[in-house]
């Protein structure tokens, strides 16, 4: 893969503020291990650094959809007179908030007092917290198109087919994502609903979290999107 290089870009005075959202596919290094082991650079720091913006990672390890939402939503709110770029990675369905404030990240469909509780049957769980995290999505990109931000975001850890997710036929599942409100509203296609970016990201070895070639890769892709859209938006305004 070819490494991004820094593009001669007009100088300002002041830097357009990132902010980034996600899980440990995000997290500033050397918070966790395998970023400090293998000094790895991860992706919102070189995005940050290639459109030379001031970087805000509000990334965590093993944040749930519900997290990643909540703390952009208050960044959009609190910045949005500052104009900032929005790029959020998105977690895997599984982890489920608890009181909308922490995180479950060893939630398992055969441990039944997580959701003997629940106003769902465990047959109808895999749609409803996939459904819930593309909610999240839809809420998120909406609100910074609410306040004319540049927003991008991709899947990330994000399996559909993980066993604690699913316990019905894909096909079911399927079925039920295609004809969802938010799905339709998402520019996801179904195999990214299905493989995130597991299909073809590089773990590190014995460890499973993408490697300095993958959070390159994850780079290009967000920087692709935003030259795109801010592309576009120049020529409409032109």
């Amino acid at each position: 893969m070819k490494k991004l290089q820094k593009k001669n870009r007009p100088t300002c005075m002041t830097r357009r503020m990132l902010i980034t959202g996600g899980c440990s596919f995000t997290v500033h290094e050397p918070v966790i291990p395998y970023l400090m082991d293998e000094k790895i650079v991860t992706w919102p720091r070189i995005v940050a650094y290639e459109l030379d913006m001031e970087l805000i990672n509000l990334a965590e390890p093993g944040a749930s959809n519900a997290f990643i939402e909540n703390v952009v939503t208050d960044a959009i709110l609190k910045y949005k007179n500052e104009n900032p770029v929005v790029m959020v990675l998105w977690s895997q369905p599984h982890r489920v908030n608890v009181n909308d404030c922490f995180t479950d990240t060893n939630f398992k469909l055969d441990n039944y007092k997580h959701v003997k509780h629940m106003p769902v049957s465990i047959d109808d769980w895999p749609y409803t917290i996939a459904k819930a995290s593309l909610r999240s999505m839809w809420r998120t990109q909406n609100l910074a198109k609410q306040f004319g931000l540049n927003y991008m975001h991709h899947l990330g850890c994000w399996r559909l087919n993980e066993s604690r997710i699913s316990i019905l036929s894909e096909n079911t599942i399927y079925n039920q994502l295609q004809k969802d409100w938010y799905y339709k509203n998402l520019d996801f296609s179904m195999n990214e609903i299905e493989w995130g970016i597991v299909d073809w990201y590089k773990p590190v070895p014995g460890d499973g979290h993408p490697d300095q070639w993958s959070h390159h890769k994850l780079a290009e892709m967000f920087i692709d999107k935003y030259e795109r859209q801010t592309s576009k938006m120049e020529f409409i305004y032109e």
